[in-house]
Protein backbone atom coordinates (compact mmCIF):
# COMPACT_ATOMS: atom_id res chain seq x y z
CA UNK A 1 0.00 0.00 0.00
CA UNK A 2 2.50 2.17 0.91
CA UNK A 3 4.60 1.37 -2.70
CA UNK A 4 1.49 2.43 -4.10
CA UNK A 5 1.04 5.37 -2.47
CA UNK A 6 4.83 6.42 -2.86
CA UNK A 7 4.36 6.15 -6.67
CA UNK A 8 1.32 8.01 -6.99
CA UNK A 9 3.20 10.52 -5.28
CA UNK A 10 5.64 10.47 -7.72
CA UNK A 11 3.52 10.71 -10.73
CA UNK A 12 1.99 13.86 -8.99
CA UNK A 13 5.40 15.67 -8.50
CA UNK A 14 6.39 14.74 -12.38
CA UNK A 15 3.31 16.30 -12.90
CA UNK A 16 3.67 19.55 -10.84
CA UNK A 17 6.99 19.93 -12.54
CA UNK A 18 6.11 20.39 -15.52
CA UNK A 19 3.01 22.84 -14.98
CA UNK A 20 5.73 25.12 -13.24
CA UNK A 21 6.56 25.45 -16.82
CA UNK A 22 2.95 26.49 -17.65
CA UNK A 23 1.19 29.91 -17.22
CA UNK A 24 -1.86 29.41 -14.43
CA UNK A 25 -5.25 30.50 -15.42
CA UNK A 26 -8.12 31.96 -13.47
CA UNK A 27 -11.02 31.77 -16.21
CA UNK A 28 -13.71 29.26 -16.85
CA UNK A 29 -14.24 27.62 -20.06
CA UNK A 30 -17.14 28.85 -22.17
CA UNK A 31 -19.01 26.58 -24.11
CA UNK A 32 -18.11 26.02 -28.24
CA UNK A 33 -19.45 23.99 -31.30
CA UNK A 34 -15.16 23.84 -32.50
CA UNK A 35 -11.98 23.56 -30.48
CA UNK A 36 -8.58 24.73 -31.97
CA UNK A 37 -5.85 22.70 -31.12
CA UNK A 38 -3.37 24.45 -33.82
CA UNK A 39 -2.59 27.59 -31.26
CA UNK A 40 -4.45 29.70 -34.44
CA UNK A 41 -1.61 28.87 -36.93
CA UNK A 42 -4.13 29.12 -39.89
CA UNK A 43 -6.09 31.91 -38.48
CA UNK A 44 -9.27 30.17 -39.19
CA UNK A 45 -13.07 31.66 -38.21
CA UNK A 46 -16.13 30.09 -38.77
CA UNK A 47 -18.85 32.90 -38.55
CA UNK A 48 -21.76 31.06 -37.44
CA UNK A 49 -20.17 28.86 -34.81
CA UNK A 50 -18.42 29.36 -31.16
CA UNK A 51 -14.89 28.46 -31.66
CA UNK A 52 -12.35 27.77 -28.79
CA UNK A 53 -8.36 27.98 -28.83
CA UNK A 54 -6.66 25.16 -26.86
CA UNK A 55 -3.75 26.36 -25.06
CA UNK A 56 -1.27 23.87 -24.12
CA UNK A 57 0.78 26.24 -22.38
CA UNK A 58 -1.79 27.47 -20.03
CA UNK A 59 -2.94 25.52 -16.65
CA UNK A 60 -6.27 26.28 -15.84
CA UNK A 61 -6.31 25.91 -11.93
CA UNK A 62 -9.96 25.04 -11.16
CA UNK A 63 -10.15 22.37 -13.20
CA UNK A 64 -6.50 21.40 -12.07
CA UNK A 65 -8.19 21.56 -8.73
CA UNK A 66 -10.96 19.23 -9.66
CA UNK A 67 -8.55 17.00 -11.52
CA UNK A 68 -6.60 16.71 -8.15
CA UNK A 69 -9.69 15.54 -6.43
CA UNK A 70 -10.79 12.74 -8.47
CA UNK A 71 -6.92 11.63 -8.64
CA UNK A 72 -6.68 11.04 -5.33
CA UNK A 73 -10.56 9.78 -4.35
CA UNK A 74 -12.50 8.43 -7.49
CA UNK A 75 -9.43 6.86 -9.76
CA UNK A 76 -10.47 3.07 -10.19
CA UNK A 77 -8.97 3.30 -13.47
CA UNK A 78 -5.55 4.34 -12.57
CA UNK A 79 -5.27 6.98 -14.81
CA UNK A 80 -2.27 9.65 -14.86
CA UNK A 81 -3.31 13.17 -13.47
CA UNK A 82 -2.43 14.88 -17.09
CA UNK A 83 -5.29 12.38 -18.60
CA UNK A 84 -7.52 12.84 -15.99
CA UNK A 85 -7.49 17.16 -16.09
CA UNK A 86 -7.11 17.25 -19.52
CA UNK A 87 -10.53 15.06 -20.13
CA UNK A 88 -12.29 17.17 -17.63
CA UNK A 89 -11.03 20.44 -19.85
CA UNK A 90 -12.22 18.75 -23.38
CA UNK A 91 -15.27 18.03 -21.61
CA UNK A 92 -15.98 21.36 -20.31
CA UNK A 93 -15.87 22.74 -23.53
CA UNK A 94 -18.76 20.62 -24.82
CA UNK A 95 -17.07 20.76 -28.30
CA UNK A 96 -18.43 18.33 -31.05
CA UNK A 97 -15.53 19.19 -33.31
CA UNK A 98 -11.29 19.42 -32.97
CA UNK A 99 -9.12 21.50 -35.84
CA UNK A 100 -5.75 20.67 -35.42
CA UNK A 101 -2.07 20.92 -38.36
CA UNK A 102 -0.62 17.46 -38.82
CA UNK A 103 2.80 18.50 -37.23
CA UNK A 104 1.33 19.49 -33.59
CA UNK A 105 0.61 15.68 -32.36
CA UNK A 106 -2.22 16.87 -29.98
CA UNK A 107 -5.18 15.73 -32.00
CA UNK A 108 -3.90 12.59 -31.40
CA UNK A 109 -3.93 12.96 -28.14
CA UNK A 110 -7.61 14.17 -27.44
CA UNK A 111 -8.68 11.21 -29.67
CA UNK A 112 -7.73 9.44 -27.08
CA UNK A 113 -9.19 10.93 -24.80
CA UNK A 114 -12.62 12.08 -25.94
CA UNK A 115 -13.18 9.81 -29.10
CA UNK A 116 -16.15 10.95 -29.70
CA UNK A 117 -14.79 14.48 -30.74
CA UNK A 118 -14.34 14.37 -34.45
CA UNK A 119 -11.53 15.38 -35.55
CA UNK A 120 -9.87 17.45 -38.76
CA UNK A 121 -6.13 17.57 -39.47
CA UNK A 122 -5.05 20.20 -42.07
CA UNK A 123 -1.70 19.97 -43.56
CA UNK A 124 0.90 22.66 -43.10
CA UNK A 125 3.69 22.09 -45.89
CA UNK A 126 3.65 18.96 -48.18
CA UNK A 127 3.64 15.20 -47.04
CA UNK A 128 7.33 14.07 -46.74
CA UNK A 129 7.20 10.76 -45.40
CA UNK A 130 10.54 9.91 -46.54
CA UNK A 131 12.29 13.19 -44.93
CA UNK A 132 15.62 11.56 -43.37
CA UNK A 133 16.13 15.01 -41.35
CA UNK A 134 13.16 14.09 -39.04
CA UNK A 135 13.12 10.02 -38.75
CA UNK A 136 9.64 10.71 -36.53
CA UNK A 137 7.92 12.20 -39.15
CA UNK A 138 6.88 9.34 -40.89
CA UNK A 139 5.07 8.02 -38.14
CA UNK A 140 3.23 11.13 -36.42
CA UNK A 141 1.68 11.73 -40.45
CA UNK A 142 0.57 8.14 -39.94
CA UNK A 143 -0.72 8.37 -36.35
CA UNK A 144 -2.29 11.50 -37.17
CA UNK A 145 -4.17 10.16 -40.17
CA UNK A 146 -5.02 7.06 -38.66
CA UNK A 147 -7.13 9.22 -35.45
CA UNK A 148 -8.82 11.68 -37.38
CA UNK A 149 -11.80 12.17 -39.22
CA UNK A 150 -10.66 13.82 -42.29
CA UNK A 151 -7.72 14.96 -43.42
CA UNK A 152 -7.10 17.51 -45.69
CA UNK A 153 -4.19 17.89 -47.55
CA UNK A 154 -2.23 20.30 -50.42
CA UNK A 155 -2.53 18.57 -53.70
CA UNK A 156 -3.39 15.20 -55.62
CA UNK A 157 0.61 14.79 -55.07
CA UNK A 158 -0.24 14.64 -51.37
CA UNK A 159 -3.40 11.58 -52.22
CA UNK A 160 -0.96 9.40 -54.31
CA UNK A 161 1.64 9.34 -50.99
CA UNK A 162 -1.05 8.45 -48.51
CA UNK A 163 -2.32 5.82 -50.97
CA UNK A 164 1.14 4.14 -50.94
CA UNK A 165 0.82 3.91 -47.38
CA UNK A 166 -2.26 2.53 -47.25
CA UNK A 167 -4.38 5.43 -46.06
CA UNK A 168 -6.68 7.08 -48.25
CA UNK A 169 -10.32 6.66 -47.31
CA UNK A 170 -10.86 10.17 -45.65
CA UNK A 171 -8.39 12.40 -47.46
CA UNK A 172 -9.71 15.73 -49.18
CA UNK A 173 -7.81 18.21 -51.39
CA UNK A 174 -7.89 21.34 -49.65
CA UNK A 175 -5.03 23.59 -50.36
CA UNK A 176 -3.11 25.37 -47.45
CA UNK A 177 -5.74 26.35 -45.19
CA UNK A 178 -3.38 29.08 -43.73
CA UNK A 179 -2.96 30.61 -47.57
CA UNK A 180 -7.13 30.07 -48.14
CA UNK A 181 -8.00 32.55 -45.54
CA UNK A 182 -5.45 35.39 -45.91
CA UNK A 183 -7.38 38.26 -48.03
CA UNK A 184 -5.60 39.22 -51.05
CA UNK A 185 -4.62 42.82 -51.70
CA UNK A 186 -3.31 44.00 -54.99
CA UNK A 187 -0.40 45.69 -53.24
CA UNK A 188 2.03 48.19 -55.10
CA UNK A 189 4.69 46.41 -56.69
CA UNK A 190 7.92 48.34 -54.62
CA UNK A 191 10.23 45.16 -55.75
CA UNK A 192 11.78 43.59 -59.03
CA UNK A 193 12.20 40.43 -57.07
CA UNK A 194 11.70 39.54 -53.06
CA UNK A 195 13.52 36.21 -52.06
CA UNK A 196 11.74 33.49 -49.35
CA UNK A 197 14.70 32.94 -47.32
CA UNK A 198 14.87 29.10 -45.83
CA UNK A 199 18.31 29.91 -44.27
CA UNK A 200 18.95 27.50 -41.09
CA UNK A 201 20.55 28.84 -38.28
CA UNK A 202 23.31 26.56 -37.04
CA UNK A 203 21.45 25.56 -33.87
CA UNK A 204 18.46 24.50 -36.22
CA UNK A 205 18.32 20.72 -35.34
CA UNK A 206 14.73 19.04 -34.82
CA UNK A 207 15.82 17.75 -31.37
CA UNK A 208 12.43 19.89 -30.16
CA UNK A 209 10.45 17.07 -32.88
CA UNK A 210 12.45 13.99 -32.43
CA UNK A 211 14.78 14.14 -29.18
CA UNK A 212 15.50 10.55 -29.37
CA UNK A 213 16.34 10.02 -33.58
CA UNK A 214 18.52 13.38 -34.61
CA UNK A 215 19.63 11.95 -37.63
CA UNK A 216 23.75 11.28 -37.70
CA UNK A 217 24.43 13.49 -41.29
CA UNK A 218 22.04 16.64 -39.88
CA UNK A 219 24.75 19.23 -39.27
CA UNK A 220 26.01 17.95 -42.94
CA UNK A 221 22.97 18.37 -44.49
CA UNK A 222 21.78 22.07 -42.93
CA UNK A 223 25.41 22.79 -44.12
CA UNK A 224 25.11 22.01 -47.78
CA UNK A 225 21.47 23.40 -47.40
CA UNK A 226 23.10 26.55 -46.53
CA UNK A 227 25.28 26.50 -49.31
CA UNK A 228 22.34 26.35 -51.69
CA UNK A 229 21.19 29.01 -50.11
CA UNK A 230 24.62 31.19 -50.10
CA UNK A 231 24.72 30.54 -53.91
CA UNK A 232 20.64 31.73 -54.67
CA UNK A 233 21.15 34.81 -53.12
CA UNK A 234 24.37 35.68 -54.45
CA UNK A 235 23.00 35.07 -57.63
CA UNK A 236 19.78 37.22 -57.12
CA UNK A 237 22.39 39.89 -55.81
CA UNK A 238 24.68 39.67 -59.01
CA UNK A 239 21.23 39.85 -61.54
CA UNK A 240 20.37 42.73 -60.17
CA UNK A 241 23.74 44.51 -59.65
CA UNK A 242 23.80 43.56 -63.91
CA UNK A 243 20.47 44.85 -64.47
CA UNK A 244 19.93 47.40 -61.99
CA UNK A 245 16.53 45.80 -60.38
CA UNK A 246 15.81 46.24 -56.80
CA UNK A 247 15.31 43.60 -54.74
CA UNK A 248 15.01 42.33 -51.26
CA UNK A 249 14.82 39.55 -48.51
CA UNK A 250 12.18 37.89 -46.84
CA UNK A 251 13.74 36.76 -43.48
CA UNK A 252 13.24 33.30 -42.44
CA UNK A 253 13.43 34.29 -38.71
CA UNK A 254 10.84 36.98 -38.88
CA UNK A 255 7.98 34.81 -39.94
CA UNK A 256 5.30 34.33 -38.15
CA UNK A 257 5.64 30.83 -36.97
CA UNK A 258 9.64 31.77 -36.21
CA UNK A 259 8.54 35.22 -34.46
CA UNK A 260 11.26 35.91 -31.56
CA UNK A 261 13.64 33.36 -32.94
CA UNK A 262 17.12 35.28 -33.34
CA UNK A 263 17.84 36.41 -36.53
CA UNK A 264 20.99 37.96 -36.06
CA UNK A 265 22.69 34.95 -37.79
CA UNK A 266 20.77 35.14 -40.55
CA UNK A 267 21.60 38.72 -41.14
CA UNK A 268 25.19 38.12 -40.65
CA UNK A 269 24.99 35.11 -43.43
CA UNK A 270 23.21 37.50 -45.58
CA UNK A 271 25.95 40.46 -44.96
CA UNK A 272 28.59 38.24 -46.49
CA UNK A 273 27.50 37.05 -49.46
CA UNK A 274 26.69 40.47 -50.41
CA UNK A 275 29.55 42.14 -48.91
CA UNK A 276 27.76 45.11 -47.75
CA UNK A 277 24.80 46.00 -45.10
CA UNK A 278 21.37 44.46 -45.08
CA UNK A 279 17.91 46.27 -44.59
CA UNK A 280 15.69 44.13 -42.77
CA UNK A 281 12.40 44.93 -43.76
CA UNK A 282 10.22 44.15 -40.98
CA UNK A 283 7.30 43.08 -42.58
CA UNK A 284 5.32 39.65 -42.83
CA UNK A 285 6.70 37.43 -45.58
CA UNK A 286 3.29 37.61 -47.06
CA UNK A 287 3.02 41.13 -47.18
CA UNK A 288 6.51 41.43 -48.15
CA UNK A 289 6.23 39.38 -51.35
CA UNK A 290 2.89 40.52 -52.41
CA UNK A 291 5.38 43.64 -53.18
CA UNK A 292 7.24 41.54 -55.67
CA UNK A 293 6.81 41.65 -59.50
CA UNK A 294 8.56 38.31 -59.00
CA UNK A 295 8.89 35.85 -55.88
CA UNK A 296 12.08 33.55 -55.54
CA UNK A 297 12.18 30.84 -53.61
CA UNK A 298 13.47 27.29 -53.32
CA UNK A 299 10.96 25.45 -52.23
CA UNK A 300 9.32 26.76 -49.75
CA UNK A 301 5.80 26.28 -48.63
CA UNK A 302 4.83 30.28 -48.82
CA UNK A 303 6.23 29.90 -52.29
CA UNK A 304 3.42 27.15 -53.12
CA UNK A 305 0.88 29.02 -51.61
CA UNK A 306 1.55 32.51 -53.39
CA UNK A 307 1.28 30.46 -56.88
CA UNK A 308 -1.98 29.28 -56.19
CA UNK A 309 -3.10 32.79 -55.83
CA UNK A 310 -1.67 33.42 -59.60
CA UNK A 311 1.93 35.04 -58.04
CA UNK A 312 4.88 35.18 -60.36
CA UNK A 313 7.08 32.66 -58.76
CA UNK A 314 10.76 31.42 -59.81
CA UNK A 315 11.41 28.09 -58.21
CA UNK A 316 15.06 26.91 -57.78
CA UNK A 317 14.82 23.58 -56.06
CA UNK A 318 18.57 23.36 -56.08
CA UNK A 319 19.91 20.19 -54.12
CA UNK A 320 23.51 18.46 -53.87
CA UNK A 321 24.02 14.64 -53.70
CA UNK A 322 24.56 15.25 -49.89
CA UNK A 323 20.82 17.25 -49.76
CA UNK A 324 19.21 14.51 -51.59
CA UNK A 325 20.83 11.59 -50.08
CA UNK A 326 20.15 13.12 -46.11
CA UNK A 327 17.64 15.74 -46.52
CA UNK A 328 14.42 15.93 -48.35
CA UNK A 329 14.28 15.32 -52.72
CA UNK A 330 13.22 17.93 -53.94
CA UNK A 331 12.34 16.51 -57.55
CA UNK A 332 9.88 14.73 -55.58
CA UNK A 333 7.54 17.79 -54.95
CA UNK A 334 8.46 19.58 -58.29
CA UNK A 335 8.77 16.84 -61.27
CA UNK A 336 8.15 19.21 -64.23
CA UNK A 337 11.58 20.55 -64.52
CA UNK A 338 10.75 21.99 -67.84
CA UNK A 339 8.13 24.53 -66.68
CA UNK A 340 8.75 28.53 -67.15
CA UNK A 341 9.14 29.01 -63.69
CA UNK A 342 11.43 26.31 -62.36
CA UNK A 343 15.33 25.77 -62.58
CA UNK A 344 17.25 22.95 -61.12
CA UNK A 345 20.53 23.82 -62.53
CA UNK A 346 23.69 25.41 -60.31
CA UNK A 347 23.81 27.56 -63.73
CA UNK A 348 23.82 31.57 -63.11
CA UNK A 349 22.99 31.97 -66.90
CA UNK A 350 20.35 29.87 -66.81
CA UNK A 351 18.83 31.74 -63.70
CA UNK A 352 19.56 35.06 -65.49
CA UNK A 353 17.47 34.01 -68.19
CA UNK A 354 14.48 32.62 -66.20
CA UNK A 355 14.15 35.80 -64.59
CA UNK A 356 14.35 37.89 -67.31
CA UNK A 357 11.91 36.16 -69.05
CA UNK A 358 9.28 35.99 -66.05
CA UNK A 359 10.18 39.98 -64.96
CA UNK A 360 8.97 40.48 -68.82
CA UNK A 361 5.82 38.15 -68.22
CA UNK A 362 4.61 40.55 -65.22
CA UNK A 363 3.88 43.21 -67.95
CA UNK A 364 1.68 40.63 -69.40
CA UNK A 365 0.23 39.30 -65.93
CA UNK A 366 -3.04 38.50 -66.97
CA UNK A 367 -3.15 37.68 -71.01
CA UNK A 368 -0.19 35.94 -71.11
CA UNK A 369 -0.71 32.07 -72.24
CA UNK A 370 2.71 31.47 -71.24
CA UNK A 371 1.54 32.54 -67.21
CA UNK A 372 -1.13 29.71 -66.70
CA UNK A 373 1.39 27.38 -68.24
CA UNK A 374 3.71 28.24 -64.70
CA UNK A 375 3.55 24.96 -62.32
CA UNK A 376 0.78 25.40 -60.03
CA UNK A 377 0.54 22.74 -57.66
CA UNK A 378 -1.24 23.62 -54.62
CA UNK A 379 -5.15 23.97 -55.04
CA UNK A 380 -6.25 27.28 -53.66
CA UNK A 381 -9.79 27.13 -52.02
CA UNK A 382 -11.05 30.86 -51.05
CA UNK A 383 -12.00 31.31 -47.68
CA UNK A 384 -11.21 28.02 -46.73
CA UNK A 385 -14.64 26.67 -48.08
CA UNK A 386 -14.33 23.36 -48.49
CA UNK A 387 -13.05 23.18 -44.77
CA UNK A 388 -16.20 25.05 -43.70
CA UNK A 389 -18.74 23.51 -45.28
CA UNK A 390 -17.34 19.89 -43.91
CA UNK A 391 -17.84 21.63 -40.14
CA UNK A 392 -21.27 22.49 -41.52
CA UNK A 393 -21.78 18.77 -42.39
CA UNK A 394 -20.65 17.22 -39.49
CA UNK A 395 -22.48 19.53 -36.54
CA UNK A 396 -25.08 19.28 -38.32
CA UNK A 397 -25.25 15.43 -38.37
CA UNK A 398 -24.82 15.79 -34.59
CA UNK A 399 -26.96 18.06 -33.97
CA UNK A 400 -29.78 15.35 -35.48
CA UNK A 401 -27.83 12.62 -33.56
CA UNK A 402 -28.30 14.32 -30.18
Amino acid sequence: MAKARSTKEHKLSNFLNIIKKKKVKFYLIKKSHILLLDNNYANLKFKNYKTSLWNANEILFFYFLKALFLYFTNNKEKNKLNFIYKKIVFKSYGAKIAIDHNLSGRAIEIKKICPEIKVIIYEVGFTEPVNKLIPRIKNLYISSYKICDYYLVFSKRELNIYKKLGLNNKTIIAGSARNNGRPFKNQKKNYDIVYISQYLNSGSNFEAIDKKNVFVHLELALKDHNKIERFIIRTIHEYCEKYKKKYTIAVRGLRQERVGRDVGQEINFIEKIINKRFKIIREHGWNLTNQAKLVINNCSTLGFELRSRGANVLFLPLQTPITKKYGIDKSKILKEKKAVNICTSFNKEKIFKKINYLLKLHKKYKTSSHFKKQINIVRYDNKNSILKGLVKKLLLAKNQND
